[in-house]
């Protein structure tokens, strides 16, 4: 049995990107979900490719890649201390 819990790292407006720490579980891949009302994404932090897409348009994904661009290495920082061995 493990602990998930999720941090926000970023708010704009309604549109919000967090990651999630899955204590006992592994995550393979450094990736953020976005939410924004219904809809939601989930990115690769390294590549910033859209892996994941429930409700958002083409234009809206460019401009969340656009977000994450901007923060990357911020949000890469965040993944880490969340979900690798110390």
């Amino acid at each position: 049995m493990y602990n998930a819990y999720m941090t926000t790292v970023f708010r704009r407006g309604r549109l919000k990107v967090a990651i999630y720490s899955e204590g006992g579980a592994k995550h393979h891949l450094a990736h953020c979900h976005v939410y924004l009302l219904d809809a939601e994404a989930i990115f690769d932090l390294e590549s910033l490719e859209c892996i994941a897409n429930n409700g958002f348009h083409r234009r809206t994904l460019t401009q969340i890649q656009e977000i994450l661009n901007e923060y990357q290495a911020e949000f890469l920082e965040v993944w880490r201390s969340l979900n690798e061995e110390v």
